[in-house]
């Protein structure tokens, strides 16, 4: 039964399915699950989004604003879908993480095997509308890119493979990038970034702040040389099956000197901005210790104005921690969790 609603896309509610979760996973790391998942599912001509009991308005949100990211990054890519996209949506991260549906494994290429590009997205609802969209345009960008790069098909994917191979600053820049506007939390990380020099060698750079550096300098494209030119250098880059030639033929200037513009560009911007704001004294510094690839989130006061508490989370095991900032010493207060490289956690 095909239900019109202005404003809403066509989509088609068929009856409950069964879906099984016994789906083909690799060995040792199927997952433990604690309910069963019963879903059912709206269809467009796009998309095939699942949920299950208690997602049903979540998922008429998803289905509409699917729609709406994929004539957007169409019109972006320069291509159109091919097939449809399945678009499986969780109430929770806790029950996306016992899914063993398409189970999330790293990227990598055992034995000279062929990745072909997936076609499913796994997002869940964590009750703000604008974290679910981050997760649909990361996902399709994704999805988008890994087809624009490899094919569809299995000779296409052949073709391209050995031809174009972009690097992740590129890449994952440009779906981080697409996926969340710029805003003051990330004008906040790129300004520490420049001002310390941390940016200064960007070979040597840790492959999440490599990304990081890729995702500003789509920002700054888009800020000194128009949006479309955004989709110009996508375009171009592809159709010559070059990224220093896309930039030649968009900016007018090498991938090398581009950078070297955007690297000067921010830092006179920030000097002048620094050059007009209090600088901080030392005792408000904290003394805190980062630990690569540890998320660290949610920092509060205590009760005394010496003690700093906050969670940090490490691949799925996570702490509560008490920072004493007179000594610089933490304490962990909860703990729990554990840790798999397979645990979803964006």
């Amino acid at each position: 039964m095909r239900l019109n609603a202005a404003y809403y896309y066509f989509f088609v509610l068929l009856p409950l399915v069964s879906w099984s979760q016994s789906s083909n996973v690799t060995f040792g790391q199927n997952r433990i699950q604690y309910k069963d998942f019963i879903f059912s599912y709206y269809e467009t001509d796009h998309f095939t989004v699942y949920f299950y009991q208690g997602g049903q308005d979540v998922a008429k949100y998803v289905i509409r604003q699917s729609e709406s990211i994929a004539e957007e990054l169409q019109r972006l890519l320069d291509m159109k879908f091919r097939g449809k996209i399945d678009i499986v949506i969780y109430n929770s991260i806790n029950e996306l993480n016992q899914t063993n549906i398409g189970i999330y494994e790293p990227r990598q290429n055992p034995g000279g095997t062929t990745q072909i590009p997936s076609n499913k997205i796994f997002i869940y609802f964590d009750g703000t509308h604008a974290h679910l969209d981050y997760q649909l345009r990361k996902r399709m960008a994704e999805i988008l890119m890994e087809r624009l790069l490899a094919g569809v098909t299995i000779v296409e994917f052949v073709q391209n493979a050995f031809v174009m191979n972009m690097p992740d600053w590129f890449r994952r820049g440009f779906i981080e990038y697409y996926a969340e506007p710029w805003n003051s939390n990330l004008e906040d990380r790129l300004r520490d970034g420049i001002l310390s020099g941390r940016y200064t060698q960007l070979n040597k750079l840790e492959p999440d702040e490599a990304v990081f550096v890729g995702h500003s300098l789509w920002h700054y494209i888009e800020e000194r040389y128009g949006k479309q030119s955004v989709a110009n250098l996508l375009y171009l880059s592809r159709v010559n099956r070059s990224i220093e030639n896309g930039f030649q033929f968009v900016i007018g200037k090498g991938v090398d000197e581009t950078l070297t513009d955007w690297f000067n560009y921010y830092l006179e911007r920030f000097t002048n901005e620094s050059q007009k704001t209090f600088k901080r004294e030392r005792k408000y510094i904290i003394p805190f210790r980062y630990k690569r690839k540890i998320e660290y989130y949610q920092p509060r006061a205590g009760g005394n104005t010496n003690v700093l508490l906050y969670a940090e989370n490490d691949f799925g095991k996570y702490r509560v921690r008490r920072l004493d900032l007179s000594t610089g010493k933490a304490k962990t207060i909860i703990k729990g969790g554990f840790r798999t490289i397979s645990i979803f956690n964006d």
